[in-house]
């Protein structure tokens, strides 16, 4: 079983082309480097929850939404 990063990873991306933004855009709009993006949907690093929480409000959804 994957752990819970690889299903933050894919909701975020799933997420953000739903809305049709970019990478640069999710980091403008969550105060993050574009390059930090990158390394969350590819599964590079590990988040604090405060940075899951700027790309939920970022992404205009519930943290819930990124995790499950």
């Amino acid at each position: 079983m994957k752990d819970i990063r690889y299903k933050i990873a894919y909701n975020i991306k799933k997420i953000r082309n739903k809305h049709g933004i970019t990478q640069i855009d999710l980091a403008d709009k969550a105060g993050l480097h574009y390059n930090y993006i990158s390394r969350i949907e590819n599964v590079n690093c590990n988040i604090s929850v405060l940075i899951l929480e700027k790309l939920a409000k970022a992404l205009e959804v519930k943290i819930q939404d990124l995790i499950k």
